[in-house]
Formats: structure tokens, sequence, C-alpha cells
């Protein structure tokens, strides 16, 4: 049982009930899956660098997986590890980013990952830096929120079939309408079933993805959503693991053939079935008071059976030792936030409080069991020929159960005052983790407990300019246990950021320079083995911007420079550079009316990685590479639109990163899709 600091729990509760009333007439409506303050959608004014990207650009791009939706965005490397279809992999200003869904977060432990389907989202938001004074547990590098799509207030009808290269066909549905039309109780139902091939031969997953959702005004102060959603992910995950000779440098027998796959299709396959069940309730006491509470209960269900090619040759110089995964067990989470909003003025200054108490359930069980490369079982990187490996034996799994529980209470308050913003807040968690190791009868249990504090302060000038200056923690416990058997200490963040931010006639920009320091970061050694190593540190520049040129023309552009030294040297996979630049332009008149273009440039610097060249590991540095994607949509009646989209258009061979293994970057892709709206 987690045992919470009752003086500072009272605390926070009962500031609830000292706040004056008043009202805040400047403030945004509150909305329950809002991010940054938990009180509304991120905007240009958070004193702090923040970014969405909504369901329509995700639409226009051809986003068919989440880690493609914020490829555009300043400080996010997505796919580091190339394409994976059974996964969203995400670094942000260096680290892992962590995954929430409508505020809550999302299913990430070991092999057990929850997945994003694109097309059941209305916006995915970033939360650059630390942000545990509100969401407890966090990344240094930052928080990915995805917004599910609700039940709209005007009817709503789209649909899309598409066709892609390599062979992927997909559909998807997606209506909203009034309950028999009462405007008090609306309804929305989001499906979707695909199936796309994977970057490797022999790899393909099938998807279904069905998302209803219910909006009950229960009276005028009183709204409840309910939210689920059920995902099916079946099939053959792409192996994309490969040794640097051959992929980095040339191996004696040439170089592999991106696509190869150096894993055992008989053997591979993922079986994933996750649930959520959840509801959003808001209720307003008040014109300046507000309570609002998120719930939800997810739940996985994971077949996994995975191969993987060894990250140095064999003697024969052609040929890599193989390693077996197997993981089969299910997944619990249970998650109820609870706050309190009030606004409140006082001697001229407007505020906006908020208390919270956070508790969270979870639970992981199955059988597990890794046999690591270095056992005999060989393939050729340049002819692989498959059946050739020992099988897992089942009789050695190891049957687990893991079990932790958290508390988090919060408090936060937003100041207005002139042209001057600022905010403080606070969080205090408590966390408790009970290993069981059910095939030896054994157990063990830990406690861990974190305060996390934010603080930030912009002014707002006549002109649209707004200078910052924002400092915030975060706090990861790390509830796995070392070679050992011990538990490692909790990683500790820390950020403090200046920026500056313009919104003016034509667009807006956003500069944003910061430094994390991480103490107690987990690293890889020897390419299996983690150890706890000295603090790391990340410091870098982001900018980012988006002007209209005229009514036919639109630009974008980011640029990030990040320095990343862990353990005393240079961070693996993080690039040093990295831009994006995009236009979008629509032809005006003439047969081509209303045809939209846009095409965009991606381009990542050079990063380093450890590999084994000739039996010997070292640091090499991974060559940067340029892609071309382009986008383009013709609206063929007033409900049709055709689309087309296309990614690496000049098929451009490169190694996205190196980290003990290489990674081949994603191949030209084409789609072509047909869009319905009513």
């Amino acid at each position: 049982m987690i045992r919470p600091n009752l003086p500072l729990a009272c605390v926070a509760l009962a500031a609830s009930a000292t706040f004056s009333t008043g009202a805040w007439a400047q403030l945004e409506a509150v909305r329950v899956t809002g991010t940054v303050s938990k009180v509304g959608s991120v905007s240009l004014y958070d004193a702090r660098s923040t970014s969405a990207v909504s369901a329509q650009q995700m639409q226009d791009a051809g986003v068919t997986k989440l880690d493609e939706a914020l490829r555009g965005e300043a400080g996010v490397l997505s796919q580091p590890y190339g394409s994976d279809n059974g996964n969203d992999w995400f670094k942000v200003r260096g680290f892992d980013a962590v995954n929430y869904q409508d505020g809550i977060r999302q299913i990430k432990d070991g092999y057990y990952w929850a997945s994003t389907e694109p097309w059941g989202l209305e916006a995915v938001e970033l939360i650059r830096g630390p942000s545990s004074s509100l969401y407890g547990d966090a990344s240094p590098g930052g928080i990915i929120n995805s917004v599910s799509k609700r039940p709209t207030r005007k009817p709503l009808t789209q649909a899309f079939v598409s066709l892609a290269s390599p062979l992927g066909l997909s559909a998807g549905v997606d209506v909203s309408r009034a309950w028999q039309n009462d405007a008090d109780v609306r309804y929305r139902v989001v499906g979707l079933v695909s199936r796309r091939d994977g970057s490797v031969d022999r790899s393909a997953m099938n998807r279904f993805y069905l998302a209803p959702s219910l909006a009950l005004q229960l009276s005028p102060q009183t709204q409840l959503t309910l939210l689920a959603s059920a995902q099916r992910d079946s099939g053959q995950r792409t192996s994309g693991f490969l040794p640097a000779e051959g992929t980095l440098v040339p191996a004696a027998g040439g170089t592999i053939r991106p696509g190869t796959n150096l894993g055992e299709p008989g053997y591979d396959r993922l079986s994933r079935d996750q649930f959520s069940l959840g509801y959003e309730l808001t209720h307003q006491f008040s014109p300046a008071t507000t309570l609002v509470q998120n719930a939800r209960v997810q739940a996985q269900s994971l077949f996994l059976r995975s191969s993987y090619a060894g990250f140095g040759l064999a003697s024969d110089g052609a040929s890599v030792d193989r390693g077996l995964v197997f993981r089969d067990g299910t997944a619990y989470s249970a998650i109820v936030d609870t706050r309190l909003l009030h606004r409140w003025s006082w001697g001229g200054v407007k505020n906006q409080s908020l208390v919270g108490v956070e508790s969270q359930a979870n639970r992981i069980q199955g059988l597990s069991q890794d046999l690591f490369s270095g056992f005999g079982q060989p393939i050729s990187i340049f002819s692989p020929v498959y059946g050739n490996y020992t099988p897992i034996d089942p009789a050695l799994n190891k049957r687990s159960q893991d079990r932790s529980g958290r508390l988090g209470v919060y408090a936060q308050n937003q100041s207005q005052w002139g042209p001057w913003r600022a905010a403080l807040g606070v969080r205090h968690d408590w966390v408790r983790t009970l290993q069981r190791d059910l095939s030896q009868g054994s157990s063990q249990s830990y406690s861990q407990q974190q305060t996390s504090w934010s603080g930030s302060l912009m002014y707002l000038a006549d002109s649209g300019l707004a200078p910052y200056a924002q400092f915030s923690q975060s706090f990861q416990p790390l509830l796995v246990t070392g070679d050992a058997g011990q538990f490692y200490r909790p990683v500790i963040g820390q950020q403090t950021e200046l920026g500056l931010k313009y919104r003016f006639e034509a667009g807006k920009t956003a500069l944003a320079l910061f430094d994390i320091t991480e103490k107690n970061p987990l690293i890889t050694v020897g390419g299996a083995s983690q150890k706890q190593g000295a603090d790391s540190r990340v410091r870098g520049l982001e900018w980012s911007g988006d002007v209209r040129l005229n009514s036919a023309l639109a630009a974008s552009a980011s640029f990030t420079w990040t320095d990343a030294q862990r353990d005393g040297a240079r961070a693996p996979l993080i690039p040093r550079q990295a831009a994006t630049l995009g236009l979008d332009y629509t032809v005006a008149g003439g047969a081509l009316a209303g045809l939209r273009l846009q095409p965009s440039l991606r381009y990542v610097g050079a990063s380093t990685g450890s590999v084994s060249v000739g039996g010997q590991f070292g640091t090499a540095q991974v060559p940067s590479y340029t892609v071309v994607d382009v986008a383009a949509q013709y609206p063929i009646t007033s409900r049709w639109t055709g689309q087309l989209n296309v990614s690496n258009l000049a098929n451009r061979q490169y190694v996205s990163a190196c980290d003990y293994f290489c990674y081949y970057g994603q191949e030209r892709t084409v789609s072509v899709q047909a869009n319905y709206r009513f």
C-alpha cells in the first residue's frame, strides 16, 4: 500500500478552499485533454516550448503511424531505428519521449507497448522538456499527448480508401451524430482496417481499430464524455537489426541489401490486442470554479515471437548469429486524475489555480524468455536461408508478475498582471512496485518518492514578441532490476529554458535554448547489459516558423542543434543538426484549380554510434541524410478528394542510426487515397 505524505496532501487539497472568487475572462475555456497546464490546449504563448499537429495536417501528410506525425517538429527525431511496423519511436531533445493519450499515460513497460492509431486522433500535442510537476513519471525530453476524436456539435461523415506501395491496403470511417436529434446526447464512431507490408522481406502487419465515444450534457454545468477503443495488430514485425559491417561500412562481401530480413520469418509473430475504456467529466461549480476528472482502464494481451541478428559478424565475415525473444502475457493499467481549477483576482493580479490528485495501478503478468545471440543460430547477411535456428524450450520460460502503484498530488498557479505571465507548479509522487518470480516462488518490492518543481515567467509585448524563461524537473522510477537483481535509483532530470515567441500578421515563429541535466541514467554497455552511468547533459537550440507568403503559398521550416553527452561521451543516435523545410501551394485558377502541392525536405545530420567492426568495439560516425517527401490533394467534387503521398521521393538508401546495431531508413513509399467528407 502506498502511504502518502499526509501534510503535503492536505495542503494541496485544502488550497482549493482558500481561493477568493472572481473571473479571468482572458483565459481559454477548460478542455479536459489539455496538456501544458492541464487546463487548455497547447498555445503559442505557453511559457515553454510546445507544438501541435492537427488531424488535417496528419491526413495531408499521409501519416499511417504516430511516429510519422512529428517529423517536421524541431527537437524531435522520429524513427531513429528505421520504419518499425510494430512500435512508434521518438527521441525528443535527446531522450525517449513518454506517450500519453487524453492526458493519461499509455502502457509502456518492456515489450508491452500501447500502439496509437492516427486515424482516431484530433491532434498530437508535444511538450518539450521535463513535465513531472504535473504528470509525475515523465521523460526529461518531453511528453507526446494524443487527443482522441470526440463527438462533434455538427454532423460529420468522413471516410477514406488507400492503396500503397510497398503493398498496403487500408480503409477508414468516421461518423458523428446527435442521438435522435438531441444535442445533449452525441456519439461518434471511428473505425479502420488495414494491411501494410513491412520495410523488410516477409513482414506485414494487419490492423483492426474501432473507437466509439459518447458525449452527454448531463446539465448546463456538467458534461460527461465516454471514450472506448479496441485494436488488434497481428502479423510479422520488421526485424531491422543489422551489423555495422555491411551497412555503415562495407563487409568483405559487399553491402547488405535494404529489405534483407535477418530474422526468422517462420518464428517471428506479433499478436497484440489492446482495449481501453474511460471517461472525462467536467462540472462547473461557478463561472470561476471547475472540477475535471479523467479516468481510463487499459488492457493489453501480447503474443510475441521475435528474432534478431547480432551486431557483429562471425569469423567468416559473411554471417551473423541471432537471438530469440519469447513473450506471452497481459498488461493492465487503471488511472484516475482529478483536479480542481479556480480563477480568482487579487490586487490587480489575475490567477488561475489548479490542485489535483492522480492515482494509478499497473500489472503485467506472463511468460518470458530471451535466448541471446551467440548460441549458434547463424544466418548469411547476403543470401539468408531460413530455418537454421534452435527453438526456445518452453520449459525454460520465466513466469512472472509485476505490480506497481502510483499516487501523485500536485498544485499549480498561473498569474497575469499587465503584460507579465508567471506560473509555479509542484508535485509529489509515491511509487511502489512488487515483482514476483512465479517460477521460483520469490518476490521483491521497492518504493520511491520524489518532489518535482516547475516555474516560468513570460513578457507579452504589444508587438507580439513574447520572451520567456522556464525551469522544470522530471522524475522516472526505474521499475526494472539489474544483473544482480538490484533495483536502480530513479532517474532525475532538470531543465532551464530561455525562449522567444512571436506572432505576426502573416505567421508565427519560436526560438528556444535549453540545458537539461539527467542524474542516474540507465545506459547500455556491451550491447546487452545495462548500468546506471554518470550524469548526462543535453544542450540545444530549436527554431521553427510558419509564414503565409501570399494567398496561394505558405512555408514552414525548423532547425535543431543538439549537443547530447552521455556518460562523458557524445550520446549515440542523436544528430547535432536537423532541419526541415516545407511548402504549401494551391493552384488558384485554370483546369487544375484547387490542386494543392506540399513538397517537403527533411535533413538529419551526422550522429555517432557504438559499433563492432572486425571484432573490435568502438565508435563510428553515421553520415547525414536528406529526404524529400511530396504530398498532393485535388478536389474531385465538393465531397471527394484525391490524394497522393510519396515519402523518400528519390528512394535514397541511408543508415538512419547506429547503437551497437545499425538500421536502414525507410525506403520510398507511395500511396494513393480517396477521401470523402460530408
